[in-house]
């Protein structure tokens, strides 16, 4: 199906949407090695939307996965290389062309072993970590995890709030290792004094940079939540009073080098340090009532397809530039309007997106005059793409 337009590419996009796609990220194509049922994959693909369907098991999730891994360094289905390398295999690689955000194309590949070895690299060089990578691969998922922002703990809260802070605050990666690096220090330290004097220095380090970390953090979220706010309302009007809370990980009206010196008897009694910016959360509430005790699957789904959408938005306003975004099983838990008004969020929103179906007709998709997609089938572990 190329309704409309001249095609200048191979997924049939027209000269306005080109020309709207140039100075800003997309995958050109990707190639997968022995992920899961993957053995040797590749895909073309086109900038706006990217449609895999087939049945359960397929395959269609790898995908994702693979792209996750160079946005991540790691699957949002195991932490374990182990548990995605297909089997009978040693290593899985990874690698794609893509537009960057100065509209030049690189490349950029992740090789894992079963051993957990792990290389990155960008444009033929090798890379220290998976994060010199991610800053410059924005890749945004929405998948089964998701649900932990509203449903987990605020481990997954303060993750997905820190993808936000570490793509558009410059100096937050620094910044956070930093303290990453002090925090362990401190705790293996907890597991052999109890003498105050000790602590000192590293007390001294954890009230410096989580004062700095808080304050990143709430220039993004003052900045992010009204974006959240507007899409929820565009998403899901009928949700009422939608409010997202901030807390910093110690008390408003105390200084952390207090709270240090307060808790210090239960750090040690816990072997670990309680209070810090390492313990910050994220709240939602729906009519002052906590978002996940009063919404139903799909509200919660709406809510966090709101919350990355808007970290996208946010990001592609200040670099001036898109994410990738990866939505696994989109239409599941979602009637047909609201399935209609996501995808109108993501024409406006700019971004390429690779969407997963079990079932799909094209003609459903339509939609939108500028919509333009490319449809690919996929059947235990082979993809072939659509005529469209």
């Amino acid at each position: 199906m190329r309704p409309r337009s001249t095609l200048l590419c191979r997924c049939g996009c027209n000269s306005e949407l080109a020309a709207r796609y140039n100075n800003r990220m997309k995958i050109l194509s990707v190639e997968i090695q022995n992920l899961r049922n993957l053995k040797n994959t590749s895909l073309d693909l086109c900038p706006q939307h990217n449609l895999l369907v087939g049945a359960n098991g397929a395959g269609k999730t790898s995908v994702l996965e693979a792209l996750h891994l160079l946005g991540y360094g790691r699957s949002f289905r195991s932490r374990q290389p182990k548990d995605i390398i297909s089997r009978k295999e040693s290593e899985l690689v990874v690698s794609c062309s893509f537009i960057d955000a100065v509209g030049n194309e690189s490349r950029a590949g992740i090789r894992k072993t079963n051993s957990a070895d792990s290389e990155v690299r960008l444009n033929g060089q090798s890379l220290s970590s998976a994060a010199e990578l991610a800053s410059n691969f924005p890749v945004v998922a929405i998948e089964s995890n998701s649900f932990d922002l509203l449903d987990g703990g605020p481990k997954e809260r303060r993750q997905a709030l820190d993808w936000g802070v570490f793509h558009v605050e410059h100096s937050f990666s620094d910044v956070s290792k930093s303290y990453r690096r002090i925090l362990a220090q401190r705790n293996a330290q907890l597991k052999v004094s109890d003498d105050r004097v000790d602590f000192i220095v590293w007390n001294q380090g954890l009230v410096d940079l989580s004062g700095q970390i808080d304050q990143l953090r709430k220039q993004y979220f003052e900045r992010f939540t009204p974006i959240f706010s507007d899409l929820l309302q565009e998403l899901a009007p009928e949700l009422g009073l939608v409010s997202l809370g901030y807390q910093r990980g110690w008390s408003q009206d105390k200084d952390l080098a207090d709270v240090l010196d307060e808790r210090f008897s239960r750090d040690r009694f816990e072997r670990r340090t309680t209070r810090g910016c390492h313990a910050a959360d994220l709240e939602f509430f729906v009519e002052g009532v906590a978002a996940r005790d009063s919404l139903s699957r799909g509200q919660k789904k709406i809510l966090v397809i709101a919350f990355k959408c808007a970290q996208a938005s946010l990001y592609n306003a200040v670099r001036g530039n898109s994410c990738v975004l990866l939505l696994d099983d989109l239409a599941s838990e979602l009637d047909a309007d609201k399935w209609h008004r996501v995808l109108a969020v993501l024409d406006s929103g700019g971004c390429q997106t690779l969407q997963t179906y079990t079932e799909l007709d094209d003609r459903e998709f339509l939609g939108s005059e500028e919509r333009e997609f490319a449809m690919f089938h996929v059947e235990q572990g082979e993809i072939s793409k659509a005529n469209n």
